[in-house]
């Protein structure tokens, strides 16, 4: 029994049953063999289109790699741990537009990264916590412009930073479109692009 196991050990006949792809073999992402991968590899999915380009280990996507639609776009690119996404990768729209670019936990975003619509523009720069914009950051309007920097909670702009604020303290956060209503010697702002009101 040894003697066997040190032959197949020697010999890695499991590496031999991926199908070679230019160098980098092919293998299926149920199949035995790629638990005893180390290195690069493309994976198939179930469907049979090649699903996953880059680094394997013990059966994992674990390193580098690109991960594909059943069309062939790139979805993400980036590191991965455990098949996840972990450390930093870029996010891709179904349109092959990036959507994300930053860090990543667990598929989620967090740590710091950039937002962008699907239309290419940079919506918000700042922190992230379990997926959701999560302390500090920037926010951008539908041309590119930075309108708003400050604290972010849950995804939404924390509202109580512009209370006791001077409307110059206010112009350092909010740089966006305002409107000045008056009213026998009131007036009240509105905050256009953040739906506030001071």
């Amino acid at each position: 029994g040894l003697v066997s196991l040190g032959y197949l050990w020697v010999t890695n006949p499991f590496d031999s049953v991926g199908e070679a792809e230019g160098k980098i073999k092919v293998y299926a992402y149920n199949s035995f063999p790629l638990k005893f991968k180390e290195g690069k590899v493309n994976i198939k999915a179930k469907s049979g289109y090649v699903a996953y380009t880059g680094q394997v280990k013990s059966g994992y996507c674990e390193g580098d790699g690109e991960l594909y639609d059943e069309n062939g776009r790139l979805v993400y690119e980036g590191a991965f741990s455990k098949n996840k996404y972990n450390g930093f990768g870029k996010l891709y729209y179904p349109s092959s537009q990036l959507c994300y670019e930053g860090e990543f936990m667990d598929n989620l975003y967090q740590g710091t990264g950039k937002l962008y619509k699907e239309n290419g523009i940079l919506q918000y720069y700042g922190e992230f916590d379990g997926g959701y914009k999560d302390g500090f950051g920037e926010l951008y309007n539908s041309t590119g412009e930075k309108i708003f920097e400050g604290e972010f909670s849950n995804n939404s702009l924390v509202y109580t930073q512009l209370l006791g604020k001077t409307p110059t303290e206010i112009n350092t956060l909010y740089t966006g479109e305002q409107i000045i209503y008056s009213y026998e010697n009131e007036n009240a702002v509105m905050l256009n692009e953040i739906d506030a009101l001071y």
